[in-house]
């Protein structure tokens, strides 16, 4: 049995042309990926696949489908909430991909929690963000936050938001906590200047007098 599936994969990694055969050590082969399959880190997708299960389902889909190569994105039920699972059991799927209708992003990276994308759409899509998954990713159009039902875990790592806007626009992807932060330091700052400032201020009436009795 265990034959019968190292062939079927063996087969299946032969059919795509960004995945060759490297080098064999006996029964040990070694394939090498071409640059070409690994995903942009931010992109945006039309085509959804939602794989029922966990990690151990993905890895067949991508090699079957060549999943990568045409940019689309991937969703785990086990890394859904039930909310999510039916709004993507119920995505139009359909949509025939021509390189017209695909989004046309860029982006720019300001700091490594922040990322201002510029978007060109003709229709919804999802907007994929290969950063680690975490809740507290948010993006921003027009100054609203997407709400946080349209924010997926998307290819089994990555940060996924549905886009419901066309035309061109941009969204900012920010990690919130470090706002926080940047209030926190300059809380920390302004309260150092104000006691440097009240006790120089302090020290200088009471050499004031000093001075002034020494002048006379």
């Amino acid at each position: 049995m265990l034959k019968i599936i190292l062939k079927q994969m063996k087969n299946n990694l032969d059919q795509h042309s960004y995945i060759y055969l490297k080098k064999s050590f006996g029964e040990l082969d070694l394939y090498e990926v071409d640059d070409k399959f690994f995903l942009p880190q931010i992109y945006a997708s039309l085509n959804t696949v939602l794989v029922t299960g966990g990690i151990e389902g993905m890895l067949g889909v991508i090699i079957s489908n060549g999943l990568t190569s045409s940019k689309s994105v991937l969703f785990l039920s086990n890394q859904l909430n039930s909310h999510q699972t039916q709004f993507l059991e119920s995505y139009d799927n359909t949509v025939i991909v021509f390189d017209n209708n695909v989004p046309r992003i860029t982006f720019q990276k300001i700091n490594p929690t922040k990322y201002i994308v510029n978007v060109n759409a003709s229709k919804p899509f999802f907007l994929v963000f290969s950063e680690s998954y975490h809740k507290d990713w948010v993006a921003y159009i027009d100054g609203r936050r997407i709400p946080n039902e349209y924010h997926f875990m998307a290819n089994g790592y990555a940060n996924a938001w549905y886009i419901n806007k066309t035309g061109s626009y941009d969204i900012i992807l920010e990690f919130w906590p470090q706002k926080l932060f940047y209030v926190g330091s300059a809380i920390s700052i302004i309260t150092l200047i104000s006691c440097v400032f009240y006790i120089g201020k302090d020290k200088i009436k009471a050499l004031y007098p000093r001075h002034a009795k020494k002048k006379q």
